[in-house]
C-alpha cells in the first residue's frame, strides 16, 4: 500500500505461467475506488493492447488507510510475443503510469512502447515532430503518421536513436555521420 503514496496510482505488469505469448496482465491499484474502467481501456488500446478481461477488487486495509481499488486486466498484446518482460517491465509500467497521469500524450503513437521498445519520453519526441509537421502544413495527419510509424516500428526506434545521437553533446560529429549512413543503408 506504500506504493500508492503521492497520486494514488500503482501498476504491476506481469505474465502468468502458461499464458499465451501475446497475453499480459496489468494490476492497477488506485485510491479512487469509484474510478471507471473506461478511463484506462482507451489508454491501453492506444498502446496496441486489447483488454480481454478486467476483474475488480476493493481492498480494505486496516485503518487509517483508505480502501484501494485493484483491477486485474488481461491484455492481448501482439508485440508481447517477442517481449522479454523482465527487461522491459519498468519501462512499460512507467509509460502506462505517465499516460494515465496525463504527463505525456495519449494517442496511437503510444503503441510504439510495445512495438518499438520506446519509453514514454521517446514517444514524446516523435509526437512533437508529428505535431510540428502538421503545423507546417505537412499533408498527412498525426493519425496517419502514427499508423506509419507503428507499421514500421524498427524505423521509429532508429529515428529516436538518431535524435539522441544528434543532440547528445558527447557524440562526435563523425559518429553521427556514420549513424546516418548506416540508417540510410538499412532503409
Amino acid at each position: 500500500m506504500e506504493c500508492l503514496q503521492g497520486d494514488g496510482v500503482a501498476l504491476e505488469l506481469y505474465r502468468p505461467e502458461n499464458a499465451p505469448d501475446d497475453q499480459l496482465h496489468l494490476k492497477c491499484f488506485t485510491r479512487d475506488v469509484d474510478s471507471e474502467l473506461s478511463t484506462i481501456i482507451p489508454l491501453l488500446e492506444h498502446m496496441g493492447c486489447v483488454v480481454v478481461d478486467a476483474t475488480p477488487y476493493v481492498l480494505h486495509p486496516l485503518p487509517p488507510l483508505a480502501p484501494v481499488l485493484l483491477r486485474d486486466l488481461t491484455l492481448r498484446v501482439p508485440a508481447a510475443k517477442s517481449l522479454h518482460l523482465a527487461q522491459n517491465k519498468a519501462r512499460i509500467e512507467d509509460a502506462i503510469g505517465a499516460i494515465w497521469r496525463g504527463t505525456v500524450g495519449d494517442d496511437g503513437l503510444n503503441a510504439l512502447v510495445f512495438a518499438a521498445g520506446l519509453s514514454a519520453r521517446d514517444v514524446e519526441i516523435l509526437r512533437a515532430y508529428s505535431r510540428y509537421l502538421v503545423q507546417i502544413d505537412f499533408p498527412y495527419s498525426q493519425q496517419l503518421m502514427a499508423a506509419a510509424l507503428n507499421a514500421h516500428a524498427p524505423l521509429a526506434a532508429e529515428l529516436v536513436a538518431l535524435f539522441h545521437q544528434r543532440f547528445d553533446p558527447a557524440v562526435k560529429k563523425r559518429e553521427l555521420l556514420a549513424a546516418v549512413r548506416g540508417m540510410s543503408q538499412a532503409c
